[in-house]
Protein backbone atom coordinates (compact mmCIF):
# COMPACT_ATOMS: atom_id res chain seq x y z
CA UNK A 1 0.00 0.00 0.00
CA UNK A 2 0.99 3.90 -0.59
CA UNK A 3 2.90 5.28 1.72
CA UNK A 4 1.38 8.42 2.73
CA UNK A 5 3.20 9.61 6.26
CA UNK A 6 5.99 11.73 4.62
CA UNK A 7 8.04 11.70 7.63
CA UNK A 8 8.15 7.56 7.49
CA UNK A 9 10.97 7.01 5.25
CA UNK A 10 13.13 10.07 6.98
CA UNK A 11 12.14 8.01 10.19
CA UNK A 12 12.88 4.71 9.52
CA UNK A 13 16.12 5.81 8.39
CA UNK A 14 16.90 7.93 10.98
CA UNK A 15 16.38 4.89 13.56
CA UNK A 16 18.85 2.90 11.02
CA UNK A 17 21.28 5.60 11.20
CA UNK A 18 21.19 5.61 15.14
CA UNK A 19 21.07 1.79 15.66
CA UNK A 20 24.25 1.97 12.77
CA UNK A 21 25.92 4.10 14.94
CA UNK A 22 24.96 2.29 18.69
CA UNK A 23 26.48 -1.02 16.92
CA UNK A 24 29.48 0.57 16.25
CA UNK A 25 29.89 2.13 19.38
CA UNK A 26 29.31 -1.18 21.48
CA UNK A 27 32.27 -2.56 18.54
CA UNK A 28 34.57 0.13 19.78
CA UNK A 29 33.90 -0.27 23.26
CA UNK A 30 34.53 -3.95 23.15
CA UNK A 31 37.72 -3.65 21.04
CA UNK A 32 38.98 -0.90 23.77
CA UNK A 33 38.04 -3.39 26.35
CA UNK A 34 39.89 -6.25 24.67
CA UNK A 35 42.84 -3.99 23.75
CA UNK A 36 42.86 -2.98 28.14
CA UNK A 37 42.40 -6.48 29.05
CA UNK A 38 44.92 -8.12 26.76
CA UNK A 39 48.59 -8.85 28.07
CA UNK A 40 51.50 -8.56 25.44
CA UNK A 41 53.81 -10.30 27.82
CA UNK A 42 51.93 -13.29 28.25
CA UNK A 43 50.73 -13.56 24.89
CA UNK A 44 54.84 -13.57 23.45
CA UNK A 45 55.96 -16.05 25.40
CA UNK A 46 52.50 -18.43 24.81
CA UNK A 47 53.84 -17.92 21.19
CA UNK A 48 56.90 -19.21 21.61
CA UNK A 49 56.14 -21.95 23.41
CA UNK A 50 53.16 -22.94 20.59
CA UNK A 51 55.99 -22.67 17.81
CA UNK A 52 58.01 -24.99 19.82
CA UNK A 53 54.84 -27.27 20.33
CA UNK A 54 54.24 -26.87 16.62
CA UNK A 55 58.16 -27.66 15.58
CA UNK A 56 57.36 -31.15 17.65
CA UNK A 57 53.94 -31.82 16.51
CA UNK A 58 55.19 -31.19 12.73
CA UNK A 59 58.28 -33.55 13.43
CA UNK A 60 56.06 -36.32 14.63
CA UNK A 61 53.06 -35.88 12.17
CA UNK A 62 55.95 -36.10 9.41
CA UNK A 63 57.15 -39.28 11.00
CA UNK A 64 53.97 -41.08 11.12
CA UNK A 65 53.34 -40.20 7.45
CA UNK A 66 56.77 -41.32 5.88
CA UNK A 67 56.19 -44.63 8.36
CA UNK A 68 52.82 -44.81 6.78
CA UNK A 69 54.10 -44.72 3.02
CA UNK A 70 56.61 -47.13 4.00
CA UNK A 71 54.12 -49.51 5.11
CA UNK A 72 51.69 -49.29 2.03
CA UNK A 73 54.52 -49.39 0.30
CA UNK A 74 55.65 -52.98 1.77
CA UNK A 75 51.85 -53.65 1.23
CA UNK A 76 51.60 -53.26 -2.41
CA UNK A 77 55.06 -55.56 -2.43
CA UNK A 78 53.04 -58.32 -0.56
CA UNK A 79 50.48 -58.09 -2.52
CA UNK A 80 52.48 -58.54 -5.65
CA UNK A 81 54.58 -61.12 -4.33
CA UNK A 82 51.47 -62.91 -3.20
CA UNK A 83 49.82 -63.42 -6.63
CA UNK A 84 49.11 -66.88 -7.62
CA UNK A 85 49.90 -66.13 -11.15
CA UNK A 86 50.08 -68.23 -14.35
CA UNK A 87 52.10 -71.19 -13.34
CA UNK A 88 51.26 -73.75 -11.03
CA UNK A 89 54.03 -74.53 -9.34
CA UNK A 90 53.81 -70.91 -7.90
CA UNK A 91 50.58 -71.74 -6.51
CA UNK A 92 52.02 -74.13 -3.60
CA UNK A 93 55.51 -72.31 -2.98
CA UNK A 94 56.97 -71.62 0.27
CA UNK A 95 57.95 -68.26 -1.26
CA UNK A 96 54.42 -67.04 -2.03
CA UNK A 97 53.00 -68.49 1.38
CA UNK A 98 55.49 -66.71 3.33
CA UNK A 99 54.42 -63.36 0.92
CA UNK A 100 50.99 -63.72 2.18
CA UNK A 101 51.86 -64.65 5.59
CA UNK A 102 53.71 -61.43 5.41
CA UNK A 103 51.18 -59.45 3.93
CA UNK A 104 48.22 -59.89 6.47
CA UNK A 105 50.67 -59.27 9.38
CA UNK A 106 51.63 -55.57 6.82
CA UNK A 107 47.96 -54.82 6.59
CA UNK A 108 46.83 -55.46 10.47
CA UNK A 109 50.28 -52.77 11.10
CA UNK A 110 49.05 -50.53 8.00
CA UNK A 111 45.73 -50.39 9.85
CA UNK A 112 46.88 -49.73 13.18
CA UNK A 113 48.88 -46.75 12.08
CA UNK A 114 45.73 -44.86 10.77
CA UNK A 115 44.59 -43.99 14.04
CA UNK A 116 47.79 -42.34 15.59
CA UNK A 117 48.43 -40.31 12.46
CA UNK A 118 44.67 -38.95 12.55
CA UNK A 119 45.19 -37.88 16.26
CA UNK A 120 48.87 -36.32 15.31
CA UNK A 121 47.31 -34.75 12.26
CA UNK A 122 44.08 -33.36 14.54
CA UNK A 123 46.35 -32.19 16.95
CA UNK A 124 48.95 -30.33 14.61
CA UNK A 125 45.70 -28.76 12.54
CA UNK A 126 44.71 -27.04 15.84
CA UNK A 127 48.53 -26.02 16.95
CA UNK A 128 48.19 -24.53 13.92
CA UNK A 129 44.93 -22.59 14.06
CA UNK A 130 46.48 -21.75 18.05
CA UNK A 131 49.44 -20.47 16.86
CA UNK A 132 47.79 -18.41 13.59
CA UNK A 133 45.40 -16.77 16.19
CA UNK A 134 47.84 -15.80 18.71
CA UNK A 135 50.49 -14.43 16.58
CA UNK A 136 47.14 -12.50 14.82
CA UNK A 137 45.62 -11.48 17.90
CA UNK A 138 49.30 -9.83 18.96
CA UNK A 139 50.00 -7.99 15.84
CA UNK A 140 46.73 -6.39 15.94
CA UNK A 141 47.28 -5.30 19.39
CA UNK A 142 50.87 -3.77 18.47
CA UNK A 143 48.56 -2.05 15.20
CA UNK A 144 45.75 -0.92 17.14
CA UNK A 145 45.57 2.83 17.90
CA UNK A 146 43.22 3.01 21.48
CA UNK A 147 43.63 6.59 21.33
CA UNK A 148 41.52 6.71 18.17
CA UNK A 149 39.19 3.95 19.28
CA UNK A 150 38.67 6.01 22.32
CA UNK A 151 38.51 9.30 20.49
CA UNK A 152 35.72 7.70 17.94
CA UNK A 153 33.56 6.10 20.60
CA UNK A 154 33.28 10.36 21.76
CA UNK A 155 32.60 11.62 18.83
CA UNK A 156 29.68 9.01 18.33
CA UNK A 157 28.49 10.02 21.44
CA UNK A 158 28.30 13.52 20.35
CA UNK A 159 26.67 12.52 17.52
CA UNK A 160 24.06 10.63 19.32
CA UNK A 161 22.87 13.69 20.92
CA UNK A 162 23.50 15.98 18.78
CA UNK A 163 21.07 14.30 16.84
CA UNK A 164 18.88 12.79 19.47
CA UNK A 165 16.49 16.00 19.23
CA UNK A 166 15.81 15.85 15.75
CA UNK A 167 15.40 12.42 15.52
CA UNK A 168 12.69 13.38 18.97
CA UNK A 169 10.77 16.08 16.94
CA UNK A 170 10.99 13.63 13.86
CA UNK A 171 9.20 10.66 15.93
CA UNK A 172 6.91 13.39 17.18
CA UNK A 173 6.15 14.91 13.67
CA UNK A 174 5.57 11.08 12.36
CA UNK A 175 3.07 10.36 15.71
CA UNK A 176 1.32 13.30 14.52
CA UNK A 177 0.73 12.87 10.91
CA UNK A 178 0.17 9.14 11.98
CA UNK A 179 -3.11 9.76 14.27
CA UNK A 180 -4.02 12.54 11.19
CA UNK A 181 -4.00 10.27 8.55
CA UNK A 182 -5.48 7.07 10.79
CA UNK A 183 -9.02 7.47 10.33
CA UNK A 184 -8.45 7.97 6.89
CA UNK A 185 -6.18 5.23 6.14
CA UNK A 186 -8.90 2.96 8.20
CA UNK A 187 -11.78 4.43 5.87
CA UNK A 188 -9.47 3.63 2.55
CA UNK A 189 -8.92 0.21 4.02
CA UNK A 190 -12.65 -0.49 4.35
CA UNK A 191 -13.02 0.82 0.92
CA UNK A 192 -10.76 -0.98 -0.62
CA UNK A 193 -11.63 -4.74 1.27
CA UNK A 194 -15.15 -3.22 -0.26
CA UNK A 195 -14.31 -2.80 -3.31
CA UNK A 196 -13.07 -6.32 -3.66
CA UNK A 197 -15.91 -8.32 -2.40
CA UNK A 198 -18.09 -6.31 -5.02
CA UNK A 199 -15.76 -7.30 -8.14
CA UNK A 200 -15.40 -11.17 -6.71
CA UNK A 201 -19.57 -10.69 -6.15
CA UNK A 202 -19.81 -9.55 -9.83
CA UNK A 203 -17.54 -11.99 -11.21
CA UNK A 204 -19.14 -14.38 -9.74
CA UNK A 205 -22.78 -13.31 -10.94
CA UNK A 206 -21.51 -12.89 -14.40
CA UNK A 207 -20.46 -16.47 -14.81
CA UNK A 208 -23.95 -17.85 -13.02
CA UNK A 209 -25.08 -15.87 -15.84
CA UNK A 210 -23.20 -17.15 -18.49
CA UNK A 211 -24.05 -20.73 -17.03
CA UNK A 212 -27.80 -19.46 -17.85
CA UNK A 213 -27.44 -18.77 -21.37
CA UNK A 214 -26.02 -22.11 -21.95
CA UNK A 215 -28.46 -24.10 -20.03
CA UNK A 216 -30.00 -26.56 -22.17
CA UNK A 217 -33.73 -27.15 -19.70
CA UNK A 218 -35.83 -24.97 -17.28
CA UNK A 219 -34.44 -27.23 -14.47
CA UNK A 220 -30.77 -26.56 -15.01
CA UNK A 221 -31.75 -22.52 -15.12
CA UNK A 222 -34.27 -23.18 -11.76
CA UNK A 223 -31.05 -25.01 -10.23
CA UNK A 224 -28.54 -22.05 -11.26
CA UNK A 225 -30.81 -19.66 -9.82
CA UNK A 226 -31.12 -21.36 -6.42
CA UNK A 227 -27.35 -21.38 -6.37
CA UNK A 228 -27.24 -17.81 -7.30
CA UNK A 229 -29.67 -17.34 -4.27
CA UNK A 230 -27.48 -19.10 -1.77
CA UNK A 231 -24.47 -17.38 -3.07
CA UNK A 232 -25.85 -13.70 -3.33
CA UNK A 233 -27.76 -13.80 -0.35
CA UNK A 234 -31.33 -14.36 -1.54
CA UNK A 235 -31.16 -12.64 -4.58
CA UNK A 236 -31.16 -15.24 -7.61
CA UNK A 237 -31.04 -13.03 -10.53
CA UNK A 238 -27.77 -13.01 -11.95
CA UNK A 239 -28.27 -9.47 -13.95
CA UNK A 240 -30.26 -8.45 -10.92
CA UNK A 241 -26.81 -8.68 -9.34
CA UNK A 242 -24.36 -7.40 -11.94
CA UNK A 243 -26.23 -4.04 -11.41
CA UNK A 244 -26.83 -3.56 -8.41
CA UNK A 245 -23.08 -4.74 -7.30
CA UNK A 246 -22.13 -2.32 -10.23
CA UNK A 247 -24.15 0.72 -8.84
CA UNK A 248 -22.21 0.22 -5.67
CA UNK A 249 -18.92 -0.39 -6.92
CA UNK A 250 -19.17 2.55 -9.23
CA UNK A 251 -20.05 4.48 -5.63
CA UNK A 252 -17.07 2.85 -3.62
CA UNK A 253 -14.49 3.34 -6.34
CA UNK A 254 -15.61 7.45 -6.21
CA UNK A 255 -15.58 7.28 -2.40
CA UNK A 256 -11.66 5.84 -2.62
CA UNK A 257 -10.49 8.50 -4.87
CA UNK A 258 -11.92 10.91 -2.77
CA UNK A 259 -10.04 9.47 0.34
CA UNK A 260 -7.24 8.63 -1.99
CA UNK A 261 -7.10 12.67 -2.93
CA UNK A 262 -7.56 13.66 0.95
CA UNK A 263 -4.68 11.43 2.03
CA UNK A 264 -2.61 13.10 -0.81
CA UNK A 265 -3.82 16.37 0.70
CA UNK A 266 -2.89 15.63 4.18
CA UNK A 267 0.55 14.51 2.87
CA UNK A 268 1.22 17.40 0.89
CA UNK A 269 0.14 19.96 3.72
CA UNK A 270 2.20 17.76 6.61
CA UNK A 271 5.45 17.53 4.57
CA UNK A 272 5.21 21.17 4.96
CA UNK A 273 8.35 22.99 6.81
CA UNK A 274 6.22 25.98 8.40
CA UNK A 275 8.30 27.65 10.72
CA UNK A 276 6.70 31.37 10.54
CA UNK A 277 3.01 32.01 10.00
CA UNK A 278 2.01 35.52 7.90
CA UNK A 279 -1.50 36.16 9.13
CA UNK A 280 -3.66 39.05 7.04
CA UNK A 281 -4.86 40.98 10.13
CA UNK A 282 -7.85 42.39 8.59
CA UNK A 283 -8.64 39.16 6.49
CA UNK A 284 -9.37 37.41 9.55
CA UNK A 285 -11.55 40.22 11.39
CA UNK A 286 -14.28 39.53 9.05
CA UNK A 287 -17.11 36.44 8.99
CA UNK A 288 -19.42 36.47 5.86
CA UNK A 289 -18.30 39.85 4.91
CA UNK A 290 -19.44 41.83 8.59
CA UNK A 291 -16.63 43.15 10.60
CA UNK A 292 -16.20 40.98 13.99
CA UNK A 293 -13.30 42.17 15.69
CA UNK A 294 -10.60 40.80 16.99
CA UNK A 295 -11.75 37.74 18.42
CA UNK A 296 -11.02 34.91 15.79
CA UNK A 297 -7.73 37.11 14.86
CA UNK A 298 -6.69 36.36 18.64
CA UNK A 299 -7.95 32.87 19.02
CA UNK A 300 -5.52 31.51 15.78
CA UNK A 301 -2.68 33.45 17.42
CA UNK A 302 -3.10 31.92 20.41
CA UNK A 303 -3.40 28.18 18.77
CA UNK A 304 -0.77 28.95 16.55
CA UNK A 305 1.98 30.97 18.43
CA UNK A 306 3.41 27.47 20.27
CA UNK A 307 4.49 26.13 17.12
CA UNK A 308 5.15 28.44 14.85
CA UNK A 309 6.68 32.45 15.09
CA UNK A 310 3.26 34.50 14.47
CA UNK A 311 3.25 37.47 12.61
CA UNK A 312 0.03 39.71 12.21
CA UNK A 313 0.01 42.34 9.48
CA UNK A 314 -3.17 44.98 9.47
CA UNK A 315 -3.47 47.92 7.03
CA UNK A 316 -3.83 51.43 8.13
CA UNK A 317 -8.04 50.72 8.46
CA UNK A 318 -7.40 48.38 11.51
CA UNK A 319 -7.37 51.42 13.63
CA UNK A 320 -10.72 52.66 12.17
CA UNK A 321 -12.02 49.43 12.42
CA UNK A 322 -11.05 48.36 15.96
CA UNK A 323 -11.49 51.97 17.32
CA UNK A 324 -8.02 51.30 19.21
CA UNK A 325 -4.49 52.62 19.17
CA UNK A 326 -1.98 49.93 17.55
CA UNK A 327 -0.78 49.59 21.29
CA UNK A 328 -4.06 48.57 22.30
CA UNK A 329 -4.40 46.17 19.24
CA UNK A 330 -1.24 44.03 19.77
CA UNK A 331 -1.90 44.35 23.54
CA UNK A 332 -3.98 41.59 23.24
CA UNK A 333 -1.74 39.03 21.27
CA UNK A 334 0.52 36.50 22.42
CA UNK A 335 3.86 38.49 23.96
CA UNK A 336 6.05 36.17 21.10
CA UNK A 337 3.53 37.60 18.39
CA UNK A 338 4.83 40.03 15.84
CA UNK A 339 2.36 42.85 15.21
CA UNK A 340 2.55 45.22 12.19
CA UNK A 341 -0.14 48.55 10.99
CA UNK A 342 0.88 49.69 7.32
CA UNK A 343 -0.19 52.98 6.46
CA UNK A 344 -2.55 51.53 3.27
CA UNK A 345 -3.92 48.46 1.99
CA UNK A 346 -1.54 47.92 -0.86
CA UNK A 347 1.16 48.16 1.28
CA UNK A 348 -0.43 45.68 3.91
CA UNK A 349 -0.71 42.76 0.91
CA UNK A 350 2.99 43.74 0.29
CA UNK A 351 4.63 43.55 3.84
CA UNK A 352 2.40 40.45 4.21
CA UNK A 353 4.17 38.81 1.19
CA UNK A 354 7.58 40.22 2.02
CA UNK A 355 7.23 38.54 5.46
CA UNK A 356 6.35 35.08 4.10
CA UNK A 357 9.65 35.88 2.01
CA UNK A 358 11.37 32.53 3.45
CA UNK A 359 10.57 29.70 2.36
CA UNK A 360 9.46 28.36 6.06
CA UNK A 361 6.81 31.07 6.03
CA UNK A 362 3.40 30.72 4.95
CA UNK A 363 0.52 33.47 4.56
CA UNK A 364 -2.91 32.97 5.90
CA UNK A 365 -5.24 34.88 3.84
CA UNK A 366 -7.93 34.23 1.50
CA UNK A 367 -6.57 37.32 -0.63
CA UNK A 368 -4.80 35.52 -3.72
CA UNK A 369 -2.46 38.66 -4.11
CA UNK A 370 -3.16 38.25 -7.93
CA UNK A 371 -1.39 41.74 -8.28
CA UNK A 372 2.03 39.93 -6.54
CA UNK A 373 2.49 36.79 -8.60
CA UNK A 374 6.18 37.70 -8.53
CA UNK A 375 6.22 37.21 -4.64
CA UNK A 376 7.85 34.17 -3.84
CA UNK A 377 4.93 33.13 -1.39
CA UNK A 378 2.50 33.68 -4.31
CA UNK A 379 4.71 31.89 -6.67
CA UNK A 380 5.15 29.01 -4.45
CA UNK A 381 1.60 28.79 -3.65
CA UNK A 382 3.02 29.47 0.18
CA UNK A 383 -0.96 30.85 0.71
CA UNK A 384 -3.31 29.33 3.17
CA UNK A 385 -7.32 29.74 3.16
CA UNK A 386 -9.23 30.03 6.45
CA UNK A 387 -12.60 30.02 7.16
CA UNK A 388 -14.61 31.68 9.62
CA UNK A 389 -18.19 30.40 10.35
CA UNK A 390 -20.87 31.13 12.94
CA UNK A 391 -18.37 32.09 15.99
CA UNK A 392 -15.66 29.03 14.15
CA UNK A 393 -12.45 29.92 12.89
CA UNK A 394 -11.02 26.82 10.62
CA UNK A 395 -7.81 26.86 8.97
CA UNK A 396 -8.00 22.75 7.45
CA UNK A 397 -4.40 23.11 6.07
CA UNK A 398 -2.95 23.48 9.64
CA UNK A 399 -5.55 21.68 11.34
CA UNK A 400 -7.36 23.69 13.30
CA UNK A 401 -10.81 24.16 14.27
CA UNK A 402 -12.11 26.29 17.03
CA UNK A 403 -14.44 28.44 18.63
CA UNK A 404 -13.25 32.14 18.96
CA UNK A 405 -15.92 33.02 20.93
CA UNK A 406 -14.42 33.35 24.32
CA UNK A 407 -12.32 34.99 26.14
CA UNK A 408 -8.32 34.40 24.79
CA UNK A 409 -5.66 32.41 26.92
CA UNK A 410 -3.37 34.46 28.43
CA UNK A 411 -0.97 31.99 29.72
CA UNK A 412 1.91 33.47 27.07
CA UNK A 413 -0.12 36.32 26.95
CA UNK A 414 1.34 39.76 27.58
CA UNK A 415 1.74 43.40 25.24
CA UNK A 416 3.37 41.79 21.95
CA UNK A 417 5.81 43.43 19.70
CA UNK A 418 4.14 46.60 17.50
CA UNK A 419 5.45 48.82 14.90
CA UNK A 420 3.35 51.08 12.99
Amino acid sequence: MKQYNPYAASHAERLKEFEALRAEKLEVLRTVDWYRAYDPEHEVRSLTRYEAELAAATAKTQTLRTDRSRQQARVAELIQASKLGLDPRRWFSAERRTAARDLAEANDALQRSKEPLAHAEAELSQLEVTFDNTRDALERYRAMDVTRLEARAGHIDATLKAREGDRGRLAAKKSEVDALLKAPLEELNGLSLRRMELQTDIRRAERFEKDLKAAATPAQRAVLHKACAVAMKGESSPGRVIQSKGRELQSVQRNLEKVQARLDRLAAQASRDIKTVVIDGNNLCHEAQQFVGLDPLLALAYALEPRYQVIVVFDAGSRGMTRMTIQQIAHGFPRRAKIHVVATAQEADETILEAAADPSAYVISNDRFRDFTDKAAVAEQRLIRHEIVAGKIHVHDLQVSMSYVQEPPTASGGPAAANG
